[in-house]
């Protein structure tokens, strides 16, 4: 008899459990609804936002046009003012100052001129100027020159290894004037080499922590770093030491990329933003805030003065350097995004996140183009060739992946023993460098 009451009890509990899942089977397309639902808002949210931003911007500037104007007409608005102070029919009047404004207009003007003077409060003399011209990329007719000579996905071997430091390598960085490749590690030291010899030139020593990312700027003659003591450290070549140390950001800093003039290094970090730095004045322009999570990188689309972010919130943003604010936001992701670059005609974005999904983006439309599985395992860093049409991903499970966007074809190149950290290639296209965490750096050609 208690067998009987044990197996009904049994039943009893089963049916309930299946009772349980059909219940909350029937909130999944409810949970689903209300995501999709979350996702339109805040993309909608920020669209609103920007709208507002430029009307505001818009008002501003026919506000000191209206403003200019009063001026050039001020011997009308003496005339103006005599006829009300001396003319019967003006007896009892607003009385009207010098520039021809009542005590309202005039409460007006002061209060939108104090306005004017703190949105400036923050330029100072020493600070650069961001270019108000886009230069023509240099770059795109290179990539129109080499598109006769396409790279295949297949093409590449490992031809040189770079050993040199303790610890993962977590940058790569190349410089095609002096040919010159830069390492960053988490043995808290960057490494100058020379290209293809492999030569060590020199190490660089000054952070207190491990060292995320690497960039040169254009002329070649000074490298930024980063890392997990939260600095961002600007180094001199001509003196083999670091001329500047950047100490704002809250947590460590994982990513940096400089301004094609010179003038500015940007920069994000773990405490979910980006920096712009001055380097004239040697101080942070703009904080970018958006991200809702960890901002991964940072980059500087080619010549021009947009930012490129990603973050483990899953989006991927563009940013306005001049003004600090968002622009655009890429939603598709259901990862974290570990990084994002934009290619040499600025009109594909390329980002990759930890579950392995590679995604190509159109930037006119705002929309994914193609998505597809770099493997089972994170992918780290991608980099477009100089023509736009491979694709280089640093993956987790040891290995780079090369993708040919035309035909599809995804080629594994094998050589690291450990994950593989980093990937850029060479501005001709002919080779291309890889840093892992086996601590080594890998030369294909």
């Amino acid at each position: 008899m208690n067998h009987h009451r044990i197996v009904q009890e049994r039943n009893n509990l089963m049916n309930d459990i299946k009772r349980l899942k059909k219940h909350y089977s029937a909130f999944e397309p409810t949970l689903k609804e209300f995501k999709e639902r979350y996702e339109s808002a805040m993309k909608h949210k920020m669209l609103t936002k920007i709208e507002l931003e430029r009307t505001q911007t818009h008002c501003e500037e026919l506000t000191r046009t209206i403003k200019n104007l009063d001026i050039k007409n001020k011997p009308e608005k003496r005339m103006s003012e005599q006829y009300l102070t001396t003319h019967p029919c003006g007896k009892g009047r607003v009385i009207l100052d010098e520039k021809g404004m009542g005590p309202t207009q005039r409460k007006l003007a002061e209060e939108r001129e104090k306005s004017t003077k703190s949105s400036f409060a923050r330029e100072l003399k020493k600070d650069a100027k961001f270019p108000t011209d886009r230069k023509v990329n240099p770059l795109l007719l290179m990539s129109k020159t080499m598109a006769s000579y396409p790279i295949r996905a297949g093409g590449f071997k490992l031809t040189k290894t770079y050993i040199g430091h303790k610890d993962a390598i977590s940058s790569v960085c190349l410089q095609p004037k002096s040919k010159l490749l830069a390492t960053a590690s988490d043995d808290k030291t960057w490494k100058l080499w020379s290209m293809p010899a492999g030569e060590l030139i020199v190490t660089g020593e000054g952070h207190t922590e491990w060292v995320a990312d690497c960039a040169f700027n254009d002329d070649g003659n000074n490298l930024a770093t980063c890392g997990g003591d939260k600095t961002v450290k600007i180094w001199d070549f001509s003196h083999y030491k670091c001329q500047h140390t950047f100490k704002e950001h809250q947590l460590g800093v994982w990513s940096c990329s400089w301004h094609w003039t010179g003038d500015f290094v940007a920069s994000s970090s773990r405490d979910n933003t980006g920096k712009i730095w001055d380097l004239n004045s040697l101080r942070c322009r703009y904080t970018l805030r958006g991200h809702t999570d960890s901002v991964n990188s940072i980059k500087f689309v080619y010549y021009s003065n947009i930012l490129l972010t990603s973050s483990t919130d899953k989006t991927v943003s563009l940013w306005d350097a001049r003004t600090g604010l968002c622009g655009q936001t890429f939603y598709g992701h259901t990862a974290g995004v570990n990084y994002a670059v934009i290619n040499q005609k600025g009109d594909t974005v390329a980002s990759c996140d930890t579950q392995g999904i590679v995604k190509l983006w159109d930037t006119r439309t705002v929309a994914p183009m193609i998505t597809f599985e770099a493997g089972n395992f994170s992918a780290n860093k991608l980099a477009f060739d100089y023509t736009s049409s491979v694709v280089a991903i640093a993956c987790d499970d040891h290995t780079v992946k090369i993708y040919e966007i035309a035909s599809g074809q995804l080629v594994s190149l094998i050589g690291h023993d450990d994950a593989v950290q980093c990937v850029e290639f060479e501005c001709s296209g002919q080779y291309l460098v890889s840093g892992g965490s086996d601590g080594t750096a890998r030369f294909w050609s």
